[in-house]
């Protein structure tokens, strides 16, 4: 095993566990690691975030730097085995679709009731022992932010529960997913959304070369 091979995603969904080759390096990665690209009806090279468009699909390790050599050395071309156009700006496309995907899945937690938003709401999801992520927004306060970090390292101590703390998003970009008037603070439990969540972020940090940016309380 490589020591790529040895990154593995912390949260990769269950129901995940099969691998693909990636066609830059033909190393064999977890699905939930790679980006599966389609071809369009007018050759164009397509990022299939979500891995649910029609057609043949090649996969590529998911880095920016993997994305850029296989655009610019053309490997594309060989692996659909014909002529291939590509979008102007296409690694930083990833990362936009990527972040939307995040964005997309925090939108679905609040519809299904996995989230509570709101300082007193958040606390009180945490004290429970529910919580599984803590969201709060890159920029709130730091003396609220500790003191909810303090209370989930005691919760954790006696739980013997991981939980998640996720800063990647400021206020206003909560505001804008979730319709509320001012979010700070945002709590998420345990399940199956939760963790896809967490593979999704951990997916997109890295994309983007930045490891370890989710904060583990009750490691």
């Amino acid at each position: 095993m490589t020591a790529e091979q040895k990154t593995v995603q912390n949260f990769k969904p269950k129901e995940v566990d099969d691998a693909r080759k990636c066609i830059v390096n033909g190393q064999l990665f977890d699905k939930s690691q790679m980006l599966r690209f389609v071809l369009s009806p007018d050759n164009m090279v397509t990022p299939d975030v979500k891995c649910k468009l029609p057609g043949r699909g090649a996969w590529v390790n998911a880095t920016h730097l993997d994305v850029e050599e296989a655009i610019a050395k053309n490997i594309f071309k060989r692996s659909f085995k014909q002529k291939v156009e590509y979008m102007d700006g296409t690694p930083a496309l990833i990362s936009d679709l990527l972040r939307k995907d995040v964005l997309d899945i925090l939108s679905i937690c609040r519809k299904t009731g996995d989230l509570q938003m709101g300082h007193l709401k958040a606390e009180e999801s945490i004290l429970s022992g529910r919580t599984r992520i803590y969201i709060v927004a890159s920029d709130a306060g730091t003396d609220t932010r500790k003191k909810l970090t303090a209370k989930l390292r005691t919760i954790a101590a006696k739980k013997g529960k991981k939980t998640y703390i996720i800063d990647h998003f400021s206020s206003a970009e909560l505001v804008k997913c979730l319709g509320h008037e001012k979010i700070i603070h945002v709590a998420i439990k345990s399940g199956s959304m939760a963790n896809l969540l967490l593979a999704n972020i951990e997916k997109w940090d890295r994309y983007n070369g930045k490891q370890n940016m989710i904060t583990i309380i009750g490691e």
